[in-house]
């Protein structure tokens, strides 16, 4: 099969160890979705170690994200999301606070960019510039800025 079940996790700081998280995490997910995960040799406390990979390994995608946010987005959007820059107003930036956009929809405009009514291109694509995994970073920052949606009753 060519997948390599065995996982080493280190002391090592966030830095040193996320090309180790962005490489474990795939191999990780498919071997559970194969319901092999069962035989994944890992440390002592593996499922406690397995978590903290899977979390840390989340939240660096959202700092990576944060950062292709302020670079490519914010000057718009805003730091905060709201798209009262300068910029934002001229072009009429939506607030990604109150956005209800589908995660298909804000990928689409990230790759695509988006025009206004009247067919002028408001949001430049950046399917050229960024990464599939930058774009998806991204997406990550856009979602927090929602507030947090209130439960079912």
């Amino acid at each position: 099969m060519g997948v390599s079940t065995s996982v080493a996790v280190n002391a090592g700081t966030a830095t040193e160890n996320a090309g180790c998280f962005q490489t474990v995490t795939p191999t990780i997910v498919r071997l559970a979705r194969a319901g092999r995960l069962r035989n994944l040799p890992i440390m002592r406390c593996g499922w406690l170690i397995l978590l903290g990979v899977l979390l840390l390994a989340g939240r660096m995608t959202a700092a990576e994200g944060r950062s292709v946010y302020e670079n490519y987005c914010a000057a718009c959007h805003g730091l905060d999301g709201r798209g009262k820059t300068p910029q934002g107003r001229k072009i009429k930036a939506g607030n990604l606070q109150e956005s209800r956009l589908t995660d298909a929809e804000i990928l689409r405009r990230i790759r695509e960019g988006a025009r206004n009514k009247s067919g002028v291109m408001v949001m430049p694509a950046f399917a050229k510039e960024l990464t599939a995994d930058d774009i998806d970073a991204v997406l990550l920052v856009v979602k927090a800025f929602r507030p947090p949606a209130e439960p079912a009753r």
